[in-house]
């Protein structure tokens, strides 16, 4: 009985009581996570995703949103190169407006 509970009434009563952002996520991919290194005038250091994100996603595509992340926190931002599997697939230039 506490199976059905979880697996519909719960769902039913979040959705019901105005859960818009509700969702179901059955299963996840996996992807290998992306290394960022931030270049600035001091030289280039490391940046982790852990350090950014409590818990990575599969379905994220983390590449694409975190240099330019990156480049409007972070003072003095030169460059992003981003490293996937110690391969690295691009570099995001920050523009002056960033």
């Amino acid at each position: 009985m506490f199976f059905f509970f979880v697996q519909a009434v719960m769902p039913g009563i979040i959705l019901l009581a105005g859960g818009t952002q509700f969702r179901w996520a059955m299963f996840e991919s996996y992807q290998p996570v992306p290394r960022f290194f931030v270049e600035s005038a001091e030289g280039e250091s490391a940046t982790e995703l852990s350090e950014l994100v409590v818990r990575a996603r599969g379905d994220v595509d983390y590449a694409a949103v975190v240099p330019p992340y990156l480049c409007t926190t972070r003072p003095r931002t030169i460059s992003v190169r981003t490293e996937v599997a110690g391969i690295s697939i691009g570099i995001y230039r920050c523009s002056a407006a960033d």
